[in-house]
């Protein structure tokens, strides 16, 4: 395997995550508000 192609499969499983915590995030804060 290249570099460059790890590189990429590396952003993208980095992009992933960050998706994954900011909607678990935006959900957490939108139960907060309702509590509020």
């Amino acid at each position: 395997m290249n570099t460059e192609l790890s590189i990429a499969a590396f952003y993208y499983l980095i992009s992933q995550l960050i998706f994954l915590l900011s909607s678990k995030f935006t959900n957490f804060s939108k139960r907060n508000n309702i509590h509020v």
